[in-house]
């Protein structure tokens, strides 16, 4: 196929390398296509900006009449990037197909990680994207692509123990938070015995620093406000990670307290962009 036609009706499909201008011309065939994901899009957008772009046999696709089906979000992302990428394209489909495009469940990260034998593959999808997100200093859990995951779990040995580590957590704040905070201490930190002590506690409520305990007192004031609740978290997200942030600050100095308090933010103490150089991105 010439990139820079208007794609045939002809039924075909062939893998080409898509410029950015390519890209931009085969734009001009969507029509009436599903709204933007932002989400989708940036995720796109860092998989080629990072180098991680790869061949999946995922294809863009385009009907008969030349309307592009399925792709858009792709195609946007080589546009803004100025980078090319190579993928299938396929022609001639009837326009009707995309009524039953994407009804099948898509392969996620977790089942990936399955695939390549890793254990508790579900989990550790999970608890990578906390620690991205708390790299990123996102607090809206970023959707992150299947390479990003891949890479970092090649990269870090660390994460697969941190995510055995908390399998059976059963504490007050999400699996993948505990894990994405034990292997922050325990890979950059130094700090492994610490956040096995803090896990222990968050787990079983047994005050190992006495009973002014930041991780105790971060358990009862979660549990505490889910019973005023009727069972359920009145915290928002943001919230509960903050908290367990300035809770495990404090744990680490041996601080205890009276009272525990969320503050407004909180950023890990002594974790710098330093820490994240060896990671392949």
């Amino acid at each position: 196929m010439n990139m820079h036609m208007k794609p045939t009706s002809i039924e075909k499909a062939e893998f080409v390398t898509i410029t950015p201008d390519a890209a931009r011309e085969l734009l001009e065939y969507n029509s009436n296509n599903r709204a933007i994901s932002r989400i989708t899009l940036d995720r796109y957008i860092r998989d080629l900006n990072n180098g991680e772009w790869s061949v999946t046999g995922e294809a863009i696709k385009f009907s008969k009449s030349g309307r592009l089906l399925d792709g858009q979000h792709r195609l946007m992302a080589c546009v803004k990037t100025g980078k090319s990428f190579r993928t299938l394209v396929v022609t001639g489909l009837d326009d009707t197909a995309m009524d039953n495009m994407d009804s099948g469940k898509k392969r996620d990260a977790g089942d990936t990680l399955k695939v390549n034998g890793y254990q508790n593959s579900h989990l550790l999808a999970a608890v990578i994207g906390q620690i991205l997100d708390l790299r990123d200093r996102s607090f809206r859990n970023r959707a992150r692509s299947k390479s990003e995951i891949t890479n970092f779990v090649a990269t870090y040995d660390q994460v697969q123990k941190s995510t055995k580590k908390v399998c059976h957590f059963n504490g007050p704040i999400p699996r993948p938070l505990a894990g994405a905070i034990h292997f922050i201490a325990t890979e950059f930190l130094d700090e492994g015995p610490a956040v096995d002590r803090f896990i222990e506690t968050l787990h079983t409520g047994y005050p190992l620093l006495g009973r002014g305990d930041p991780a105790l007192l971060l358990r009862e004031r979660v549990n505490s406000d889910q019973k005023k609740n009727g069972g359920k978290n009145p915290l928002r997200r943001d919230d509960v990670r903050i908290a367990t942030i300035h809770s495990w600050n404090l744990y680490r100095r041996s601080k205890t307290l009276k009272k525990f308090i969320i503050p407004d933010e909180a950023e890990i103490d002594g974790l710098t962009p330093d820490h994240w150089r060896n990671e392949a991105r």
